[in-house]
């Protein structure tokens, strides 16, 4: 890992993906909302909130550079600049091959045009969870991050509540995360989804310039039958 790495924001692209096709079997979760808020299609997870209709999916190949764009800016946005942040990790540059590994997954989400029964647009956000170095059992929930117009809909819980839920799977034991003193709404989330913090770092993810860590038990997390 750069710790020290350089970075800017890259220059505007034209987005035209291709967008790909998952044939992607996840449980429908529960939640503190009446049916009809989430359904399955062969694509992922579609979800309905009041500001529109949303599919969280397993990172596709077009997904990275614009998953890069969104943790470079987030980051900057809340003054997290420098050595020993997540703009710093090698993932960050290679999202999607970074997740094609064991014990690895990250999901993104895109707006869905129910009507015409596919996503548009770019990736707004994503989050996902992997290994962490010398802690056997634990995994680290990484790039959670989210552009300003899916922020506090709701979409937060449903991707965090989707990444327990597989670790869990995976076989993890416990969730570990770390983050800054000024990510106060991520902060809310996490403690609202059971994560404790902690008064020091664990296992060795070369981010010595986050100063908040939580960490989550796994075993009460289950999936519905």
């Amino acid at each position: 890992m750069n710790n020290g790495v350089n970075y800017k924001l890259p220059n505007q692209r034209k987005r035209n993906l291709t967008m790909p096709t998952f044939q992607y079997s996840v449980q429908i979760y529960k939640m503190s909302v009446q049916k009809p808020f989430r359904k399955m299609d062969k694509s992922g997870l579609i979800i309905q909130r009041p500001a529109g209709a949303y599919l969280i999916r397993p990172i596709g190949p077009d997904d990275s550079l614009f998953i890069r764009d969104i943790i470079l800016e987030t980051l900057i946005e809340h003054g997290a600049v420098g050595g020993g942040f997540a703009s710093g990790d090698r993932d960050t540059q290679e999202m999607y091959s970074a997740f094609q590994r064991p014990g690895r997954k990250y999901f993104v989400v895109l707006k869905y045009d129910g009507l015409a029964g596919h996503p548009v647009g770019d990736p707004l956000g994503g989050a996902g969870f992997a290994s962490l170095p010398g802690e056997e059992g634990t995994c680290e929930l990484v790039k959670m991050y989210f552009r300003p117009e899916i922020r506090g809909v709701g979409i937060g819980k449903v991707l965090l509540e989707l990444c327990l839920k597989e670790a869990r799977k995976a076989g993890y034991h416990m969730m570990y995360l770390e983050t800054i003193e000024q990510m106060t709404a991520a902060r809310g989330l996490y403690e609202h989804l059971g994560f404790r913090q902690i008064p020091h770092a664990l296992g060795k993810t070369g981010h010595y310039s986050c100063d908040v860590f939580y960490v989550r038990e796994l075993e009460d997390v289950t999936h519905d039958p």
